[in-house]
């Protein structure tokens, strides 16, 4: 699904910047004696709300945490934009606040990409000495017990291919057998997916933000891994489809997925050269690199939708609705609601609100249970397409049901 971190490359040193003040809150002994401390007349207002949000999961859990986290990102575009990074912090910090309980992953809701959930898996997987076939299998099993549908489990899965690959050092091909302990298709896929997207931020030097009581030591442990990431070759500016063409096929579809955020980078940030390294993906995995463009275009284009779509519409054909898919992915992953894909279909061609709106149903099949609930989400899109986003809608969510 992939989801999924929209905006990755930039959000993770932008909030690591409004971090800087939070992690240095806690001084050590030698700094109470010598009298150092912090000059409290620098400290922004942006870094004092998000100290007090991480307090908010010290005291009261994490849930409420994401609730303040809602609440001051909603009067502040630039808070709103570190969001999925903010919440995968919180993850890391409610785990290792409940030295490792699992169960602490329930208070996680879908909020900000589901950031939340991505960071309590990469939090647990990294205190973990050895993972066997069955621990790696159950791992998510309660979040898939707590609720009726299919997407918490989902999410679960994908943020356990993040930690999977940083357990393994950054390893893919052990991270990716691992993840095919899973036993559900779509949660490997999804798996795979976290693996492909954690090799992407750490290979390109954008590392999630360590934060909580074991914070010197995740350090200690990132400095180790930088060590072995000066040695590993993870992508190649003279082959922009590397890693994806030294993985085995099974992998490959989840490769290409966030093959163009590696692109974007490697180009000097050339869109339609980003585009167009898709074709080079074989079969499925070409879908699946459109897609994956479309949805980091939000991010590239500010959710200006004229551009997303003028540039979509220059994929090499078939794959200018894959592009587009891709845009209502991220758009109803945001928040696992259909209002913002629903208003960036009203914007696409004549021609491809059909697709589009069918993209929005079959998005909110994994979220809704049954089809009463999907068919009130489809009722905002515009008459002439409400069947289409409800026939796709309830096509997926048989699929699903057979998985």
């Amino acid at each position: 699904m992939v989801r999924r971190l929209i905006y990755l490359l930039s959000l993770g040193c932008a909030a690591l910047l409004a971090f800087i003040t939070f992690r240095r809150s806690a001084p050590t002994a030698a700094a109470h004696a010598s009298g150092a401390g912090i000059n409290w007349m620098n400290v922004t207002s942006r870094d004092l709300n998000i100290a007090a949000v991480f307090l908010t999961a010290r005291d009261v859990g994490v849930g409420q945490a994401l609730d303040s986290l809602q609440a001051l990102a909603a009067h502040d575009p630039q808070l709103a934009g570190q969001g999925h990074a903010l919440a995968h912090a919180l993850g890391r910090f409610a785990i290792a606040r409940h030295k490792n309980d699992l169960s602490v992953i329930a208070q996680c809701r879908p909020v900000f990409e589901a950031g939340c959930y991505h960071g309590v898996l990469e939090g647990y997987l990294a205190t973990q000495k050895s993972l066997d076939r069955d621990t790696v299998a159950a791992i998510c099993s309660a979040v898939e017990r707590s609720s009726p549908n299919r997407q918490p489990g989902l999410e679960c899965a994908h943020g356990l291919g993040h930690g999977l690959l940083e357990h393994v050092g950054y390893d893919l091909p052990r991270a990716l057998a691992a993840c095919d302990y899973l036993g559900a298709a779509d949660a490997r896929g999804e798996c795979h997916d976290g693996v492909f997207m954690e090799n992407v931020v750490h290979g390109l030097g954008d590392s999630m933000i360590a934060v909580g009581d074991e914070a010197v030591a995740m350090q200690h442990q990132m400095m180790q891994m930088e060590g072995a990431h000066a040695k590993r070759e993870y992508f190649r500016k003279r082959d922009l489809a590397f890693p994806c063409d030294s993985v085995a096929a099974a992998y490959q579809a989840s490769c290409w997925s966030y093959q163009p955020l590696v692109v974007i980078q490697l180009s000097g940030v050339d869109f339609q050269k980003t585009l167009h390294t898709c074709d080079a993906a074989p079969g499925e995995a070409a879908i699946t690199c459109y897609r994956g463009f479309g949805k980091q275009s939000t991010g590239w284009y500010d959710d200006r939708a004229p551009d997303i779509i003028k540039t979509c519409e220059t994929a090499t054909p078939p794959h200018a609705g894959d592009c587009l898919g891709g845009a209502v992915e991220a758009y109803v992953d945001f928040a696992w609601t259909p209002d913002r894909a629903i208003a960036f279909c009203r914007n696409v061609p004549a021609a491809a609100k059909a697709g589009c709106y069918g993209e929005v149903g079959a998005r909110m099949a994994h979220i809704r249970v049954d089809s009463a609930s999907l068919a009130a989400d489809c009722r905002g899109a515009e008459a002439a397409y409400v069947s289409a986003c409800v026939r796709e809608g309830i096509a997926a969510q048989r699929q699903s049901a057979h998985m």
